[in-house]
């Protein structure tokens, strides 16, 4: 005959099991926990601290940011050494700074990327994501040597690779920017966005020929990648083969209809084939709708200037200059 404690046991396991198949639903079903912890042995905590981070991670990977951070304070107030469970929660932090809830939200990021490394001092993926938010603070060198430590402990980590590319372009190593994309690519070769990325700092530095072929690989693999066919055309204006520059306006503008960068490359395909007039209509409709882009004035200006109309080519000169000249807005 089984004891009363065999018994509670027994029913316990049984509902954790039932929980578990209810997973099986059709849609994202979440389970929702209290902070009381049950009054079970050490080992159990740990599991039952596992579950709850793994809803907060189910959260995370649908956006759910805030509801994922709850989870995973829950999973931490249980068991403070889940290093995994500060990775994640710094993610949705740093997810939660990349939407402009605040800068602060990188803080907190940082410190649970540090804190899930001083639990465990090998954990790759931390040193890339604490990276990752010194590079979107603009700490190059910071990020650098996070990714740094990330490539020693994992030496294919290919994100950390393009990630480190990243922060050396940002920083002006073009060239060490190169070497590691191509280190990258080596690891992930079905990754658009690295070709599209070496392809920008080929341009850069005036490797036209090679950045052409790269953002074609990065069409080829996303055919409606829209900033490669818009860089692919510009290098081919910078080259003279308007014509296929022209090409990849139609089609970058044909992907995003209401992106003035479309317009203003094409309304410069449209000046160096000489078709001034509809070099005029894409420069105008940027404007519409973009109003306050400094570039597409002076664009306009040259082409007014080049058409002999000096009131258009003061009055977009001005223009252009009052937009470059304007102090940013505050961050909120």
């Amino acid at each position: 005959m089984k004891t009363n404690i065999e018994l509670v046991l027994l029913s316990f396991i049984l509902g954790l099991v039932a929980g578990a198949l209810s997973l099986t639903i059709p849609g994202p079903q979440f389970l929702y926990f209290s902070l009381v912890k049950p009054s079970i042995g050490f080992d159990l905590v740990v599991d039952w601290s596992r579950n709850i981070a793994e809803c907060g991670l189910a959260r995370l990977d649908h956006g759910d940011n805030k509801g994922a951070i709850a989870d995973l304070n829950q999973a931490l107030a249980l068991n403070p050494s889940y290093a995994k469970a500060y990775l994640w929660r710094g993610c949705a932090h740093s997810n939660l700074g990349d939407k402009g809830d605040g800068m602060d939200e990188y803080d907190q990021a940082l410190n649970d990327y540090t804190q899930a490394l001083k639990i465990d001092p090998d954990f790759a993926k931390a040193f890339n994501n604490r990276g990752g938010v010194k590079l979107e603070l603009g700490a190059h060198q910071d990020a650098i040597a996070d990714f740094d430590e990330a490539i020693r402990l994992d030496p294919e980590y290919a994100n950390a690779y393009f990630n480190r590319a990243l922060a050396k372009s940002n920083g002006g190593d073009k060239r060490g920017a190169i070497q590691d994309y191509s280190e990258a690519l080596g690891l992930k070769p079905e990754c658009a966005d690295m070709f599209y990325n070496r392809g920008r700092a080929l341009q850069s530095i005036g490797e036209r020929t090679s950045a052409i072929n790269d953002y074609t690989r990065a069409i080829t693999l996303n055919p409606r990648y829209y900033r490669a066919y818009l860089n692919r055309g510009n290098v081919r204006v910078e080259l003279g083969d308007n014509q296929e520059a022209l090409q990849d306006c139609d089609m970058a503008i044909q992907i995003e209809p209401g992106n003035p960068n479309g317009y203003i490359n094409r309304g410069l395909a449209r000046q160096a084939l000489r078709d001034y007039a509809r070099a005029m209509d894409d420069f105008n409709r940027a404007i519409q709708l973009d109003a306050n882009d400094p570039r597409v004035y002076s664009n306009r200006a040259f082409l007014r200037n080049k058409l002999g109309d000096a009131e258009g080519f003061i009055s977009d000169s001005h223009r252009a200059q009052s937009l470059t000249k304007r102090e940013p807005e505050p961050l909120q």
